[in-house]
C-alpha cells in the first residue's frame, strides 16, 4: 500500500460549517490504535472511532490488550477490509516491579516487535490506554495522540505528556490534569454512535403519543448502565423510585451479584441498592441487554435518568457516553450535575439537572419534571436535544479531530 505524506488541506465548509468536501489528512494513512478493551466485548469509543476510519480509507491496526498469542503478533482481519486486529503477548508480566529505565527497555521491545509484525509504517499511533506503552514514542510514528476518557493515574500523566503531541479527551476534568505539562489539550465530546443516529434521524415531529394517549399508561422511565457501580448516588436514586411508586421504571444493566466485585469496600450498599430495587412493583430489571435492543427500546421511555454521586464518581461525573444517547430519543433527561453540559457553547438546558454536584435536589427536580412533562416534550425541544446528539457522530468527532492534527502538523 502506498502511503501518502500528512499534508493537511483547506478547510473547506458547508452552510453548516461542517467540513464538506476536503480530503481527511487519515486518509490513506496507516493507524495503530491502542485500545484498553479488547475488540470482541463492548463497542466503546475505540472501536467505534477504528471503524470510522477504515471505513474513510485509513489503514487501522488496533491493538488488543495483551493475551496469549505466542511470541509472534497475530494480525487478524477485522470487520471491513482496511480494520485489523492484533493481538500479542506481553515480554515480561512483571515489569511494574522492575525500576523505570528496565521497564521502559521492555516496552521499547514490546513496540518495535509489535511495529515490525505490521510490515510498513506507522503515520499514527492514538492511544486510549493510560498504563500500557505510555511512553507513544516507542513506536515510530509521524503523530502520536492520546485520547483520555478517564482520569489518568498521576504516576503516568507526565510520561504520557511528553511523548504525545496532544491530549484529547471527553472532560475538561480530565484534561486539567495535564494542564502543568504543557502538552496541547483538547476537549472532544463523546461519540453518537452510527446505530443511535439512524433512530434519531428517523424522529420526526409529532412522533410521538398524544398527551390523551400518554395519560392511559403510566410514565415509563429509562436508566442504562451497569447497577453495580459503587458511584451511583443510592440514596438519590432510591428515594427517586420509592416516591413515584406510580411510575414505571425500566432499568437495562447488570445487577446480578455474580458480576460484584466481592473485594470493593462498597459491597454491602450495593447489595442493600440492588435487593431494594429487586423488592419494588414499578421497578423493571431487565438486566444486561444486548445494546441493539437497548437502543430500541429507551426510544419508547418518556424521561431518561442518569443518577451518579459526583463526589464519589473518578472524573466527577463530569461527563457521561450515555447522556448523547440519551439525547437522541429526544426524551428530557433527568441526571445529576454534569459539568460538560454548562461549557461555552452547549445550548443550555438539554439536561434538567441539579446547579451542583450535591444530589440532595435531585428527587425533587425529578417529580418537577414529570410534573412539567407535556412542556418539556413538545417538538421543539425534543429536536433540540436530537439536532445536539447528532451534532455529535462519532463521524463529526472525527472530523473535529482530523482539523486539531492537521493543525499539530503544519
Amino acid at each position: 500500500m502506498e502511503l501518502i505524506p500528512f499534508v493537511a488541506s483547506p478547510n473547506i465548509t458547508g452552510d453548516g460549517g461542517d467540513p464538506v468536501g476536503r480530503a481527511s489528512i487519515f486518509s490513506g494513512r496507516s493507524i495503530l490504535m491502542i485500545s484498553p478493551q479488547a475488540w470482541n466485548g463492548l463497542k466503546l469509543s475505540k472501536h467505534h472511532y477504528a471503524v470510522e476510519l477504515a471505513n474513510s480509507g485509513s489503514e487501522v491496526f488496533f491493538l488488543n490488550p495483551p493475551s496469549q498469542s505466542g511470541f509472534r503478533p497475530r494480525i487478524s482481519r477485522g470487520p471491513s477490509p482496511h480494520l485489523w486486529i492484533v493481538d500479542y503477548s506481553q515480554l515480561s508480566r512483571g515489569t511494574r516491579f522492575l525500576p523505570a529505565a528496565a521497564n521502559a527497555r521492555v516496552d521499547n521491545l514490546q513496540a518495535r516487535i509489535i511495529q515490525r509484525a505490521l510490515q510498513f509504517p506507522l503515520d499514527v499511533v492514538w492511544s486510549f490506554d493510560p498504563s500500557r506503552f505510555t511512553t507513544l514514542t516507542h513506536f515510530d510514528a509521524k503523530l502520536h495522540l492520546f485520547h483520555a476518557v478517564d482520569r489518568v493515574d498521576p504516576g503516568f500523566v507526565e510520561q504520557i505528556a511528553a511523548s504525545a503531541a496532544a491530549v484529547m479527551s471527553v472532560s475538561d476534568v480530565i484534561l486539567d490534569d495535564f494542564a502543568s505539562t504543557g502538552v496541547p489539550r483538547f476537549f472532544v465530546h463523546h461519540g453518537l454512535s452510527s446505530e443511535y443516529a439512524a433512530l434519531a434521524r428517523r424522529q420526526s415531529p409529532g412522533v410521538t403519543e398524544a398527551t390523551e394517549g400518554r395519560l392511559l399508561r403510566p410514565h415509563r422511565v429509562g436508566y442504562v448502565g451497569n447497577l453495580l457501580r459503587p458511584d451511583i448516588d443510592h440514596s438519590a436514586f432510591c428515594r427517586i423510585v420509592g416516591e413515584n411508586p406510580e411510575i414505571e421504571f425500566h432499568l437495562w444493566g447488570p445487577y446480578e451479584y455474580a458480576s460484584l466485585n466481592w473485594k470493593s469496600q462498597d459491597v454491602p450498599a450495593v447489595v442493600a441498592f440492588v435487593s431494594f430495587l429487586m423488592q419494588q412493583k414499578n421497578v423493571v430489571l431487565h438486566g444486561l441487554t444486548p445494546p441493539s435492543e437497548v437502543a430500541i427500546k429507551i426510544f419508547e421511555m418518556d424521561v431518561l435518568l442518569v443518577c451518579y454521586d459526583p463526589r464519589r464518581e473518578r472524573n466527577l461525573a463530569s461527563n457521561n457516553h450515555k447522556v448523547l444517547e440519551y439525547l437522541s430519543t429526544g426524551r428530557p433527561v433527568v441526571s445529576n450535575h454534569i459539568s460538560t453540559y454548562v461549557r461555552p457553547g452547549v445550548p443550555e438546558g438539554l439536561l434538567c439537572m441539579p446547579e451542583t454536584l450535591h444530589n440532595e435536589e435531585l428527587p425533587e427536580l425529578f417529580q418537577r419534571v414529570i410534573s412539567t412533562l407535556d412542556a418539556l416534550s413538545t417538538d421543539e425541544m425534543r429536536q433540540r436535544r436530537i439536532r445536539f446528539a447528532l451534532a455529535n457522530t462519532y463521524s463529526q468527532q472525527l472530523r473535529t479531530i482530523d482539523s486539531l492534527s492537521a493543525r499539530l502538523l503544519r
